[in-house]
């Protein structure tokens, strides 16, 4: 699962050469299935980049889709603060050289993925490490994808992008239903 929330971490941040090779190797469909658009043998660099910024950063095509959980909450500000406090409490900190938020959609990726390896690596967390990865899912990524879901096919994606969030709803649908358990038992 660790690999998983890295992809989709890769392919959710500013495209860089990694996303062009991951796309051209077949390593995102490998991970999540024939999706149509996320394998392309002649995948380039410059193609993700305009499509990202197209469907992410301009107000114009329809309504915005911004890669941050929070602005989609209540109060985007608790939010932030909400997820500041689970990566301080896991013992880390967000690089200042990044400059990402905290309610960046790649910086929650990584923090999930972070806690499927401890899950995975440490019995001794694993039952803690669940539950917050429970909470992210239901109270910050599952609000986001739904809202995104709903604004991404009035900006007409093309097809890696409506396939990246396919893949992510499908994965995170099933890490919440697995996760579930670990809520319930509080």
């Amino acid at each position: 699962m660790t690999s998983e929330y890295g992809l989709l971490a890769l392919a959710l941040t500013f495209p860089g050469d990694a996303l062009a090779a991951a796309s051209r190797d077949g390593s995102l469909a490998g991970a999540f299935g024939p999706l149509p658009g996320l394998h392309d043998p002649s995948a380039e660099r410059s193609a993700f980049e305009e499509e990202y910024i197209r469907l992410f950063e301009l107000p114009t095509g329809g309504p915005t889709c911004p890669l941050y959980t929070g602005v989609y909450a209540h109060s985007r500000r608790e939010a932030m603060e909400e997820l500041l406090r689970f990566y301080h409490h896991a013992g880390l900190c967000l690089s200042e050289a990044a400059r990402d938020l905290p309610d960046a959609v790649p910086t929650v990726l990584e923090f999930l993925g972070f806690l499927s390896w401890q899950e995975e690596s440490s019995p001794a967390t694993a039952e803690a490490s669940r539950r917050t990865a429970g909470d992210i899912l239901h109270r910050h990524l599952l609000p986001w994808l739904d809202e995104t879901r709903s604004r991404l096919p009035k900006r007409e994606p093309g097809p890696f992008y409506a396939a990246i969030l396919e893949a992510l709803s499908a994965f995170a649908t099933a890490e919440h239903d697995r996760t579930a358990g670990a809520l319930a038992a509080r």
